[in-house]
């Protein structure tokens, strides 16, 4: 009796011990609350530090003020963190001295005076804080040199003005432009009657009351107010020959050839000339995410930078052709990400 008793007992142990190892060799799936943890833990976090960025522009009128509120609307809506806040500035130079004072984060300038910044030229001259101070984040519209007459002078370029009397725009037109002009084409201002530096809107209004035969500025094309004094008194947008050209590009390797079409304001041929692209920049420290998602935003978002302004659709665009300083690191992520940068 005891031996049977015992072989029992042995047979249940075995048939316990079978049910515990599965017979059907198949494995019962932990529950889903399991794995969850263990997911969380390799998921890529990325880290925002919530900040106002400060973007020197240039006026409240200008193509700057229009592109940095369009991407401040834009940047919001995808990274809450960030509220961008437009500074209106005189332009580039003293929007580069914000960033080098810690009053701005980010700047538009032209790409000339970013590099005349970092080599510590122009008005950086001897300032230590400048040099090798600024890093590229993106390319913006291009600004060129516009030379505009009326049509009853008959000229079509610079040299055929000499006698005449000559308005100069204040700012980077009359401290390096003009005189990069005057070099390229052989020129003195003695070979006019008279040469004025004055501001945009009183050139204008001298060659309305005929006071002026001649005006040129750095704008962006078209520019509203000189479309405004084509339609008073016929203006001619003066053209420069290849041989011109090259020489100009020669004293300022960051002028590129540019062509105003006739169309613009209404001249009497298309003009050749040279131009300068505007771009954004910031300092070593700039926070790296938020330039990556800036530069983001604005790679992705074209179309409505566009429809904010013409020359709105131009920032991010052209941006390796155009680069000449070192990429901010944030900047370099994202265009490596896309493969614009190897």
């Amino acid at each position: 009796m005891k031996k049977l008793f015992a072989l029992l007992l042995a047979s249940l142990m075995l048939l316990s011990c079978a049910a515990c190892s599965g017979g059907s060799g198949k494995t019962e799936a932990p529950a889903p609350s399991e794995t969850k943890p263990a997911e969380t833990e390799t998921a890529e976090t990325v880290v925002r530090t919530p900040q106002d960025i400060h973007v020197a522009t240039g006026t409240s009128t200008g193509v700057g003020f229009i592109t940095v509120s369009t991407v401040g609307s834009l940047l919001a809506k995808s990274y809450p963190e960030y509220t961008i806040v437009p500074e209106i500035t005189t332009g580039g130079a003293e929007n580069i001295n914000m960033l080098l004072s810690g009053d701005a984060q980010l700047a538009s300038c032209m790409l000339d005076d970013a590099l005349a910044c970092n080599s510590m030229q122009r008005k950086w001259e001897g300032n230590d804080s400048a040099k090798d101070a600024l890093y590229y984040v993106t390319n913006s519209y291009l600004t060129s040199i516009t030379q505009f007459t009326p049509k009853s002078t008959g000229a079509k370029e610079l040299s055929d003005l000499k006698g005449m009397r000559i308005g100069v725009a204040s700012g980077t037109m009359a401290n390096y432009y003009w005189k990069y002009l005057l070099e390229a084409y052989g020129l003195q201002e003695s070979d006019f009657a008279k040469v004025e530096v004055m501001g945009i809107k009183d050139l204008l209004v001298a060659i309305q009351d005929g006071t002026l035969d001649y005006g040129v500025h750095v704008a962006s094309t078209p520019n509203t107010s000189i479309q405004d004094t084509a339609l008073s008194v016929g203006l001619n947008i003066l053209t420069m020959s290849d041989e011109v050209i090259n020489k100009m590009i020669e004293l300022n390797p960051s002028f590129q050839k540019f062509t105003i079409t006739k169309d613009k304001y209404d001249s009497d041929f298309d003009a050749n000339t040279v131009g300068v692209h505007n771009v954004y920049v910031c300092t070593a420290d700039a926070d790296e995410q938020m330039i990556y998602d800036l530069v983001k935003t604005i790679n992705e978002n074209n179309d409505t930078l566009k429809a904010a302004h013409p020359q709105a659709g131009e920032v991010g665009q052209k941006v390796i052709e155009n680069q000449l300083l070192p990429f901010h690191p944030g900047a370099e992520r994202y265009y490596k990400e896309i493969g614009l940068v190897k």
